[in-house]
């Protein structure tokens, strides 16, 4: 098994291709039955196991098993009668509040922040068990990974909910509970809904990443004065042509 190619192929093939919308633009989503999640605010991971190897890499080949060595354990367990499989998962930092990006950086980083991540999973790309649906992929998680987010590995709880509901489930879990997102899948299309916020911003600073001539993230802030710049945050979620372009831009 090529786990490299695997990896790329899926982000190519299926997160890449989701489809984003706002608030505004939920009744535009196709009719019919529907899986629905939280959307977690954290990174893209993969824990990926070859008969007894086993390691967790995110599409880069970039390797983070010895940092949450106790999340590959937890998943080495629950998965030991299994050969074959490249699991999909959102690294998160948990919370009482909002999970936070910033937050899985910080906890890749700080040795003692590590006991609060977890890896929510939410697909399967390869196993050696014929899973054709989503339907099926999630009952196989559910059954071997469990549900509950105090575990430090689990499957991000799904709900299949009509196009009607999409709506309010919406309101109650972005709105009123402030979650990042929702993701609504079926077996041929997934859509990722956020609440929509603009803001005109400033990009003070880029970093680079191992790939030439493309930025990896943005640093941005905000004018309070003509003198004075306030950061507001950073920005890594950026198509790879817009880092091309932003780099060609900001090297200069």
């Amino acid at each position: 098994m090529d786990i490299t190619s695997s990896i790329k192929k899926y982000k190519n093939s299926v997160t890449r291709k989701y489809i984003s919308l706002s608030n505004d633009e939920i009744d535009t989503i196709t009719k019919g039955d529907y899986w629905f999640s939280k959307k977690y605010d954290g990174q893209l991971w993969f824990y990926c196991k070859t008969n007894k190897n086993s390691k967790i890499i995110n599409s880069n080949e970039n390797d983070i098993s010895d940092l949450i060595s106790e999340i590959k354990k937890d998943l080495d367990k629950k998965l030991s009668k299994t050969k074959k499989i490249i699991l999909a998962g959102e690294l998160y930092f948990l919370t009482n509040e909002r999970e936070r990006y910033g937050d899985t950086i910080s906890g890749l980083g700080d040795k003692s922040k590590r006991k609060n991540l977890r890896l929510g999973v939410f697909d399967i790309v390869i196993s050696d068990k014929l899973l054709s649906s989503f339907e099926e992929k999630y009952k196989f998680l559910k059954k071997y990974l469990g549900e509950n987010s105090k575990d430090l590995s689990h499957v991000l709880k799904h709900k299949q909910i009509k196009h009607s509901d999409v709506n309010k489930h919406f309101k109650e879990i972005v709105i009123k509970d402030n979650a990042e997102g929702l993701i609504i899948r079926n077996d041929s299309v997934v859509y990722k809904i956020k609440k929509e916020e603009t803001a005109d911003l400033l990009i003070t600073g880029y970093t680079l990443g191992s790939r030439p001539n493309q930025i990896r993230s943005i640093s941005l802030g905000v004018f309070l004065n003509k003198d004075e710049i306030l950061h507001v945050g950073s920005c890594g979620n950026i198509p790879t042509n817009l880092r091309k372009d932003l780099y060609k831009k900001l090297v200069k």
